[in-house]
This record gives C-alpha cells, structure tokens and sequence, in this order.
C-alpha cells in the first residue's frame, strides 16, 4: 500500500486544532511528506482519515502531529483517471479508519512503541 507522513505546506503558519474544526468541515489536505510502501500484513498501520466526525478530527490532527502514516491517495490517482475509484476502494478495505477506538490504540501503539524501536 502506498502510504505517506503529513507535511505542513513550507512557509505556511499551521493553525491550531481549534482553528481547522472552525474553519474547515473536512481535515485540510495532505501534503505528502515521506512516502512508503508498506506490505499489506503491516496494513493496519496505515490509516484513512476521510468521513471523520469532530471528535475525530482532533485524533486525526494529533496523530498527524505523530507521524502516522496515512494512505497516498494522490499515488493511487496518479496521473490518469483509469479505474481510480477502484484502486481507491480496493486500498481503503485494507487500511484503518477512526470509527474504532481499537484501531486508534493499535495506531498510538505502533508509532509510540514498534516504530521507536525499530
């Protein structure tokens, strides 16, 4: 899977939690930091931070904060629009998403803990 860290835009002021929950309704785009591919056994490192509630929101901005790798979905639309949806899809069953607490203490676990040592 192709997957990717958060990088602020350079020269760009990153506002605060508060400001993107009052100013934005979805998370501001991701501007691709570090690129990988990870293999899909390692999957659940991954995450999707797309149909996020409030709550959610400050999870998503704190674990960006942390690195956490978040699915390249500008890799998968490339430069042609050729069964994108499809490749999008088929990515997003296999990466984690917010709605679970689990999944958010699986990803603090792997980015506090096996990330580190490795």
């Amino acid at each position: 899977l192709p997957a990717c860290t958060h990088s602020p835009t350079i020269g760009q002021h990153s506002p605060t939690i508060g400001q993107y929950i009052s100013i934005f309704s979805v998370l501001p785009p991701l501007h691709p930091g570090v690129r990988y591919l990870v293999p899909l056994c390692k999957a659940y490192t991954v995450v999707t931070f797309e149909k996020v509630s409030a709550q959610q929101k400050r999870v998503a901005e704190v674990l960006r904060k942390l690195h956490c790798l978040e699915l390249d979905t500008a890799c998968l639309r490339g430069s042609s629009e050729h069964n994108t949806t499809s490749k999008l899809e088929l990515a997003r069953r296999y990466v984690s998403s917010l709605t679970d607490h689990e999944v958010v203490l699986r990803l603090l676990n792997f980015i506090l803990v096996e990330q580190r040592s490795s």
